[in-house]
């Protein structure tokens, strides 16, 4: 039902959604003092993080996610790196160096097919940021799910191995 109505839903209002989306995360007090970020680099449905990273890459520390072997890492990224397209078409650092230092990070922007009200995220079914955040050291990272209206629900289904989320915009 979600895919189908994403599948519906107009390019422009995409767009402006994702915007107004990046608008509310500047404008977040958790945004405005954190010094070390993770973002996801948008998938074509998802509300566009290009305009953030961009904007902010070089006066924030922005780490992106890097899927390495089956597993997502995070690199460092600003606005010198080189990247590449790597695994789902997503543009990502050109790095063997990669952060672990997780309890550093003073924020992570999440991706979700889905969320609901009380944090619960669902993914695409790989599990990779239900991984990431369940590393030592992401026990005090503040999450943020990221998502358009229609990917908001009352409640969602979970399992003990999904990791929520500290609000979601």
């Amino acid at each position: 039902m979600l895919k189908q109505y994403k599948s519906d839903v107009c390019p422009q209002y995409l767009y402006y959604a994702s915007a107004f989306i990046v608008q509310q995360i500047e404008s977040h007090p958790r945004f405005v003092t954190a010094h070390r970020i993770s973002i996801f680099n948008a998938l074509p449905d998802e509300p566009s993080t290009f305009e953030l990273i961009k904007r902010w890459c070089d006066s924030k520390e922005i780490y992106l996610p890097v899927i390495t072997g089956g597993v997502i890492q995070l690199a460092r990224y600003s606005s010198d790196s080189c990247t590449k397209t790597g695994l789902y078409n997503i543009i990502e650092p050109v790095t063997n160096e990669y952060f672990t230092d997780y309890a550093s990070l003073d924020l992570i922007l999440v991706p979700g097919v889905a969320f609901d009200e009380t944090g619960n995220r669902l993914g695409r079914g790989r599990g990779y940021y239900d991984e990431l955040m369940s590393r030592t050291g992401f026990e005090n990272v503040y999450k943020i799910g990221v998502c358009f209206d229609f990917q908001k629900f009352k409640t969602l289904p979970t399992d003990l191995h999904d990791i929520r989320v500290d609000e979601v915009i």
